[in-house]
């Protein structure tokens, strides 16, 4: 009779080849197993009938290491030294190095010593037990999941940078999905380990290329585009205690990457080469990131774009997304593969299916990874979504709409059009019309990438001026599936700040300097504006020739399609014009004031690009003259705004209704940055405000 137990096996070696088969239950188990064959308690057999795990060599295990480590946090190193300083950042950079790689080299000398280890949850589970090793596994698959979500939108913001094309952010960020689901789906390390050769050389050429052309420029594109300016480039810098350990914590990050060498340890032919595959992986990574990063500081010094990769120039950052885009993907399907893997495992273990090519063994491993990919696709866009929503203060009645579970929804004027009234009112209540990105600052320009936007508005709580504004709305909607349609507009010159302008020149229309857009709702189009402030309409109305409402009472809108003063021809075309009147009269004939006009054309991207170049650089531009913020104000009670309050140079005031007020006169800068900061919500950082030119400040 076979033995039944480990113990029993060790008894009676003559039936070792049984070993594979028999139950480990207990660490006397375990021992007893390695007393007979170590290899037997390996996760993947050798000379199977199936799938061949075991055929990673230490060189292809060295790659595999090097594009886990070498990744997008190569970009944030340079930043970190800014904050440290050459000296002092690099000393900290290569110590984490070696701590990181000394880890890696303490993991795989456990894993070695108990080869039935396959993930950090295994070793774990020698330490707090089945809870233990459950509860790693649980926040490993938790951790790839993120990891996979940052991945896609890192990989749709380099699609966005590629293309010309106007698509939304949520279809690159599913073809993102696809491709790098696509790429953890190859089911041995062996066999990953060709793209990985690809995608880590790929990666390299992409930051070598953004490293020259950043060393090539006059100086960095983040820099004023005249007259001198400090690089602010030190060799020890002396950080606050946060910022040292934010700092800190991301140069740690770069290369933190070890737990994930695990998996590759279980399919390495030979394990115990391990470490030299670690050694070699660690120098190198060091080597590159230090190199690198040094490089990148010198010649841009704290003028690092962000995106990073935005300080090479339009034409460089082109090339180089070019280049990191496959070795992006296949970076992100690495983390996804591990995840897939541990989760494989953990339910075909022990049975013929993990490297029989059977239907279970198939079906398993495909679903697995197309379920990661869907997650990791739903998080990075359900994710981003649900923080919009927060920053924005949405009710939660319409958080509770169910267009947020059917997009198709979003069509139809029963549920699009109220959702996009509650949008429309938090959107201009949260979210500032401002234009301090062109004063308070040191570069003095404005980037339309939805990406950056993301990152402005949400994450900073900042606002914008009309292009940014309405770029980012646009993209929020067609992510919630409404048809949108980008166009452009003239704002008439009653509406600028100086009153000469206002009486001499009212019924004049300024070039195409405005953006709005355009929402099909039931074969219905409304137009949509959330980057007009105090003047804007603030809800969504048709498209209709005639239409006149009150917007913030007891304030009329309306729109016309008619022919604007400016044009020379007979036959001219016609133009929809809106307009405001302050103060309707019941009877009486009211005094409508132009805002702007606009067409139903289309505008692309790359038109908004010129005109929003033109209105923050020009000279004679409203923008570019005079610091201004707006924030419409909320009765809650009624669901309403009521008004708004707006900052224009040192002065702020209140309209509520017709009824207008000076809140506060600013007689220093600093006042006017802590208002901000209490009325508006926008807390500048110190560089912020260090950039505002000495004639535009208040003292």
């Amino acid at each position: 009779m076979a033995p039944q137990t480990p113990s029993e096996l060790a008894q009676h070696p003559e039936h070792d080849h049984d070993i594979k088969n028999i139950p480990v239950s207990s660490t006397s188990d375990v021992d007893a197993i390695k007393a007979v064959d170590p290899e037997a308690l390996e996760v993947f057999q050798r000379n199977v009938d199936g799938v061949e795990f075991r055929t990673v060599s230490w060189q292809r295990a060295t790659v595999v290491f090097l594009k886990i480590n070498f990744a997008m946090s190569i970009l944030t190193t340079p930043n970190a030294l800014a904050t440290f300083g050459a000296v002092g950042g690099g000393l900290s950079l290569v110590a984490w190095i070696i701590l990181n790689t000394y880890t890696a080299v303490l993991l795989g000398i456990f894993r070695n010593n108990h080869p039935e280890c396959h993930m950090l949850a295994d070793m774990m589970g020698f330490i707090w037990g089945r809870v233990g090793r459950e509860l790693v596994g649980v926040q490993i698959v938790i951790a790839q999941i993120l990891i996979s979500a940052g991945g896609i939108v890192s990989t749709s913001t380099a699609l966005n940078a590629l293309s010309e094309h106007g698509a939304c952010t949520v279809v690159f960020a599913l073809v993102s999905a696809i491709m790098i689901t696509i790429c953890s789906s190859i089911r041995t390390f062996s066999r990953l380990g060709w793209l990985t050769w690809f995608g880590f050389f790929t990666f390299f050429a992409a930051i070598f290329i953004f490293t020259v052309a950043v060393a090539r420029q006059d100086r960095p594109a983040a820099a004023p585009p005249t007259g001198d300016f400090d690089l602010g480039f030190k060799a020890i810098a002396f950080p606050g205690f946060v910022v040292g350990m934010v700092s800190s914590a991301n140069l740690f990050i770069c290369t933190s990457g070890s737990s994930m060498f695990l998996p590759v340890i279980s399919e390495m032919r030979k394990p115990r080469e391990y470490r030299k595959a670690v050694l070699w992986a660690g120098i190198l990574v060091g080597i590159m990131y230090v190199v690198f990063s040094m490089v990148i500081y010198a010649y841009c010094g704290i003028w690092l774009s962000v995106p990073a990769l935005d300080s090479a120039g339009t034409l460089f950052k082109k090339i180089s997304y070019g280049f990191l885009l496959p070795g992006l993907i296949i970076g992100v399907g690495i983390y996804q593969h591990v995840a897939a893997k541990y989760v494989f495992v953990r339910l075909l273990r022990g049975s013929k299916h993990l490297q029989a090519n059977t239907a279970i063994h198939w079906s398993t491993w495909l679903g697995i990874n197309i379920v990661l990919g869907i997650l990791g696709f739903v998080i990075a866009d359900v994710d981003q979504l649900n923080k919009y929503f927060t920053r924005i203060q949405l009710p939660q009645k319409n958080l509770d709409s169910p267009l947020l579970s059917n997009k198709s929804y979003a069509a139809t004027k029963e549920h699009g059009l109220p959702f996009l009234h509650a949008l429309t009112r938090s959107h201009t209540c949260q979210v500032p019309f401002e234009n301090l990105e062109l004063h308070y600052s040191a570069h003095k320009s404005i980037t339309l990438d939805p990406a950056d936007l993301y990152t402005k508005i949400v994450t900073r709580r900042r606002g914008g001026r009309c292009m940014e504004n309405n770029t980012f709305f646009a993209t929020v909607l067609r992510s919630l599936g409404f048809e949108v349609r980008n166009c452009g507009g003239r704002v008439s010159r009653a509406m600028s700040p100086w009153p000469n302008v206002r009486k001499n020149q009212a019924s004049t229309y300024d070039g195409w300097n405005h953006m709005l857009n355009l929402v099909r709702l039931d074969r219905q189009w409304y137009v949509v504006d959330v980057g007009m402030g105090s003047m804007g309409p603030n809800m969504p109305y048709p498209l209709q020739d005639g239409f006149e409402t009150i917007s913030i009472a007891p304030r009329k809108i309306r729109l016309q399609l008619r022919v604007i003063a400016e044009s020379y021809g007979e036959n001219s075309n016609k133009l929809w014009c809106y307009d405001v009147c302050h103060n309707p009269t019941d009877g009486g004939e009211n005094v409508w004031t132009p805002t702007y006009c606009f067409t139903e054309t289309e505008f692309l991207p790359q038109d908004y690009e010129m005109m929003s170049w033109f209105t923050s650089t020009n000279p004679r531009s409203f923008f570019t003259r005079s610091v201004t913020s707006t924030r419409m104000i909320m009765d809650d009670a009624q669901g309403k705004i009521i008004g708004n309050i707006t900052l224009f140079e040192d002065r702020i005031t209140k309209s509520i209704g017709a009824d207008r007020e000076v809140v506060k006169e600013c007689a220093t800068e600093d006042e006017r940055v802590c208002a901000l900061r209490e009325l508006f919500d926008i807390d500048l950082t110190e560089e912020e405000r260090g950039g505002i030119p000495s004639d535009r400040r208040l003292d």
